[in-house]
């Protein structure tokens, strides 16, 4: 009996253990700049009410690992010991490895602190230690140089659901982190998780708002990043060292500016997966939207940049010399699927080249630059002088495009082939052009570019549902500018004329299915990308960005018109969640089928003859 209860004894000791254990590994602590309890973060009644407080908690006891924060304005040089703010530029809130950081929790006054909406109840990381902020960075004198900082981490530290603002790293100083982002200056060497978050009206030397190092992962998914600045490189963004894994996706640059390379992302000898994003109306010198350089000098071990930017959208993007979205500089082997360049602009360069995509290389062959376009649009960009509105490569490049189509880009020659895609003084070899839709001086004659048929290329108009308009006075001046609609209308001759050998594979793995060998499934909208688009019983993939199908127009039955028998098919499922019905609005629809999908059907009542 004694044995028996020794070791009943024994398993409860063990058990209650465990629960400790487990317990203390699910510690969470709360943040409310409205707390007037305890202030020991145990409850969103008993929160410390400065962030920084519970950071130097959270950094001394190894069971915490998420710090929960309410709606507010925290700033990195207030605490307990100061609650007024010390002024101190050097202050920083230090994440920490292994702990998670989130915002936009209701917290006290509301019905449910619980609650998070991180659009509702904004949490806000500001730099401004005045309070005196102005637009166009008035005032930012006495700003924090870093709000956010983190030396490394192992993946597990995350931030998710901020507003990270002010920040105003202006030291000219390379070697300290006070002259890289205003916003988040990651030191490297691990990787970081940020969601959900928007950085605005930063300023750093490198990296306006984000600067991440020699990562090996690191992740920034669903983040807005509007109106930051560089100095140097990067408005938004710079990526820097390291054939590194990082992620963007479903991100949003907009309004960033770089006095010098990349108004919004900046990526220097990485290797980054960009998937789901937009850039529109950032600026830079070279590089209105994205700038990628690499260089391992002369004769030395081969060191690229491979980024792959995929279904992403550069849009009104201007640089005042190259590249008016895109400038590859150097050793860049990029790979560019699905993705849609309109309205970019080039003003004028030194190097005379690309209102949309520049390249240019140092070094022959064995360490050029070469890029692959699959499945892109480049429609309506424009460079100041000669050397290409769409697509432009110098000295030593050897570039291919596949699947795509390049129209109405124009240069100081006029709309034209040399205005589509432009062989500037140096380079070797032609771009490799295949399978694609190309303008030149005249549709009509037997002259097709870059190989003709041979190479399965055409020059007939590609008959976008709306051709962009700047309004004859060129983008970004004025209000009249119409980025158009570049889908294909049902009479496109780049439909179904496209290569499927040449469709990569899902590295990304875009429908989260675990199979990364199959063909990318997806086009930039989210649907199908080989489909049956001329009804013949076989899918092949279009030309550009989208993929045509005239179930987008109401054509249910899949037999390339809109009648009673596709009207039958969505009375059928009226009001039912059915994703193959539901297509409005454009591009995945509501969630359900009801009047918005009708609307559409009998807008294109009876349309429909093959293509």
């Amino acid at each position: 009996m004694r044995k028996t209860n020794l070791k009943s004894l024994f398993a409860m000791s063990i058990i209650c253990v465990a629960l400790t254990q487990v317990t203390t590994i699910a510690r969470i602590i709360y943040v409310d700049d409205d707390a007037n309890g305890l202030n020991d973060g145990s409850s969103w009644a008993n929160a410390y009410r400065f962030l920084q407080d519970a950071l130097d908690v959270a950094n001394s006891d190894p069971n915490i690992n998420e710090i929960r924060v309410a709606q507010g304005i925290y700033k990195p040089d207030a605490n307990s010991a100061g609650p007024n703010g010390s002024g101190d530029r050097y202050a920083t809130f230090e994440l920490i490895n292994g702990v998670s950081l989130i915002g936009g929790y209701a917290g006290l006054g509301e019905p449910d602190p619980n609650i998070r909406d991180i659009q509702l109840y904004e949490t806000i990381l500001s730099g401004d230690l005045n309070g005196d902020d102005e637009p166009n960075f008035i005032n930012n004198a006495e700003n924090s140089y870093n709000v956010l900082y983190i030396s490394w981490s192992n993946g597990t530290t995350v931030l998710n659901g901020f507003v990270v603002d002010g920040g105003n790293a202006n030291i000219d100083d390379y070697s300290q982190r006070y002259g890289q982002s205003g916003g988040l200056y990651d030191e490297g060497g691990g990787n970081i998780s940020i969601v959900n978050c928007v950085f605005r009206n930063n300023y750093g030397y490198r990296g306006g708002a984000i600067h991440i190092k020699d990562s090996t992962g690191s992740e920034i998914q669903n983040c807005t990043l509007r109106e930051n600045r560089s100095y140097y490189g990067g408005g938004g963004i710079l990526v820097r060292y390291g054939e590194n894994q990082t992620k963007i996706i479903s991100c949003l640059f907009t309004q960033n500016m770089s006095q010098s390379k990349a108004g919004a992302l900046y990526l220097y000898k990485s290797s980054p997966t960009i998937v789901d994003c937009i850039f529109i109306q950032n600026s830079g010198s070279s590089g209105g939207a994205i700038y990628c350089y690499s260089f391992s000098g002369w004769p030395s071990e081969e060191k690229y940049s491979n980024p792959t930017i995929i279904n992403s959208e550069f849009i009104g993007n201007k640089a005042l010399y190259d590249g008016g979205a895109i400038y590859f500089r150097g050793e860049c082997h990029s790979t560019l699927i699905n993705c849609k360049f309109v309205a970019n602009s080039a003003s004028s360069g030194d190097y005379n080249g690309g209102g949309a995509i520049w390249e240019m290389s140092f070094f022959p062959y064995s360490q050029s630059c070469y890029n692959t376009l699959l499945n892109c649009t480049l429609v309506g960009n424009t460079r100041d002088g000669t050397g290409g509105g769409g697509f432009a490569a110098y000295a030593w490049t050897r570039s291919s495009l596949i699947n795509c189509i390049l129209w109405g880009n124009k240069d100081a020659t006029g709309i034209n082939e040399r205005s589509q895609i432009s062989v500037v003084q140096g380079s070797q070899e032609d771009p490799c052009v295949k399978f694609s839709c190309i303008q030149d001086d005249d549709p009509d004659d037997a002259y097709i570019p870059f190989g003709g048929l041979a190479n399965h290329n055409i020059d007939d108009n590609p008959k976008f549902r709306c051709d962009p308009n700047d309004g004859g006075d060129g983008w970004g001046i004025g209000d009249n500018d119409d980025f158009g609609d570049v889908h294909l209308s049902p009479k496109s001759p780049c439909i179904d004329i496209g290569d499927n050998n040449s469709v990569p594979v899902d590295l990304a793995d875009l429908d989260n299915d675990g199979n990364t060998a199959e063909p990318i499934p997806f086009d930039l909208d989210g649907r199908a990308r080989i489909f049956d688009g001329d009804c013949n019983g076989t899918n092949v993939v279009d030309m550009g960005a989208y993929e045509f199908s005239y179930a987008y127009f109401g054509d249910f039955d899949n037999q390339c018109d809109v009648d009673f028998d596709d009207l039958k098919e969505i009375a059928s499922h009226w009001l039912q969640k059915e994703p193959l019905f539901d297509i409005a609005p454009p591009p995945i629809g509501d969630g359900i089928v009801n009047f918005k999908d009708l609307a559409v059907l009998s807008e294109h009542w009876l349309e429909g003859t093959t293509p």
